[in-house]
């Protein structure tokens, strides 16, 4: 079931929208909130796939909203519902899925509802042929030129990679450790970007294996088999590798 989050200090026009909302898909969650702090914690709360938002909210401005959930890491899928036009490119420039004028037809909501399940459909294909992606990479063996020849690891097998000079120090979950003429850039170029993260100009990451990054300290603590290493790390790395997980 769909939950729908509508946003809008006119009790009268909320419930107004609540109606059309129902008329259009009956079976749906659909919350109201009249100030930002309602609407943030609705949110959390609920999920919506889509809140529909007036801009001009009594004492406060709707893309406050879209700024504090971007703020906490949230990308939310929302239509503007408002009287003026006024707004339009601002609303194209925040993403918005729809700029719906009031009062709301059933066409036109019809019309923004079919394009938020568009984009969710498109999302999940997205999803799926990542984790597709994924896999295939993760089974695809790297070679490790050595002084004697050269060995075949699994990506996931591998901790870390650390430059030193023109070879590069492999370190493996299993404790051991290889030393590679081949150099890092070369190595990274074989190991899945979903699984490995480059900290800076000497090293590359398993992130299934980051435990926390110290900012202070500029580096960041690998756990494996109740031990711990820490690898130095690059500043402008830190909020690179905060979008990354999320």
């Amino acid at each position: 079931m769909s939950n729908y989050l509508i946003v809008d200090t006119d009790k009268k026009a909320s419930n107004d929208l609540k109606l059309k909302l129902r008329e259009v898909e009956s079976k749906c969650g659909i919350y109201q909130a009249y100030t930002i702090e309602e609407a943030l914690l609705l949110y959390v709360l609920h999920k919506p796939q889509v809140i529909f938002l007036e801009v001009k909210l009594k004492n406060d401005n709707g893309f406050e909203l879209i700024h504090q959930l971007l703020e906490l890491g949230e990308h939310p899928k929302f239509a503007f519902v408002t009287k003026s036009k006024d707004f339009t490119i601002k609303a194209i420039r925040s993403s918005a899925v729809d700029y719906l004028l009031k009062p709301v037809n059933k066409e036109d909501l019809q019309f923004c509802l079919n394009r938020v399940q568009c984009l969710e459909d498109e999302e999940l294909e997205k999803q799926k042929m990542s984790e597709l992606f994924l896999k295939l990479r993760i089974n695809k063996r790297v070679r490790i030129n050595t002084r004697v020849g050269f060995e075949v690891i699994k990506p996931e097998e591998i901790l870390y990679c650390k430059a030193d000079r023109n070879y590069t120090d492999i370190k493996l979950v299993s404790g051991s450790c290889l030393t590679t003429s081949n150099t890092l850039s070369s190595v990274i170029q074989q190991l899945p970007t979903e699984l490995f993260f480059r900290i800076g100009r000497s090293a590359t990451i398993n992130l299934d294996y980051l435990k926390s990054v110290n900012r202070k300290e500029k580096q960041c603590l690998l756990c494996c088999d109740n031990e711990i290493y820490k690898l130095p790390m690059s500043p402008n790395r830190v909020h690179q590798l905060s979008e990354v997980l999320r």
